[in-house]
């Protein structure tokens, strides 16, 4: 499927999902001593390692347009995905009545 051809919300997520699939067992097929290897992207030299981390920087800024879209069209009926404006000192104190952890911030959603 090509990303030009969706034409459902169903379709979109099916599409999202495999390119998330991609990602983790691309990801969960390296072994440690290879992080360091060079892997070549648009004829650049990079340690999987550094692509890595230009992957992430991809994903973070298409995300961050996502975002600001999104809030443009909900405009007032925006819901904050993160700490909601004006809001930063209540969810501190809640933050920090607590012991500290470790651990993936996305287990906590659950």
């Amino acid at each position: 499927m090509n990303y030009d051809d969706i034409e459902s919300r169903k379709e979109l997520l099916e599409f999202w999902e495999k390119g998330w699939e991609l990602l983790f067992d691309s990801l969960n097929s390296i072994e440690s001593h290879e992080i360091n290897e060079i892997i070549y992207i648009r004829n650049e030299g990079h340690t999987i390692l550094e692509a890595v981390e230009r992957h992430l920087a991809h994903v973070a800024y298409h995300t961050g347009q996502i975002v600001m879209l999104a809030k443009w069209m909900r405009g007032k009926n925006w819901e904050s995905l993160t700490i909601p404006k004006g809001k930063t000192e209540e969810f501190n104190q809640e933050k920090f009545s607590h012991s500290k952890t470790r651990g993936f911030y996305k287990d906590r959603l659950k």
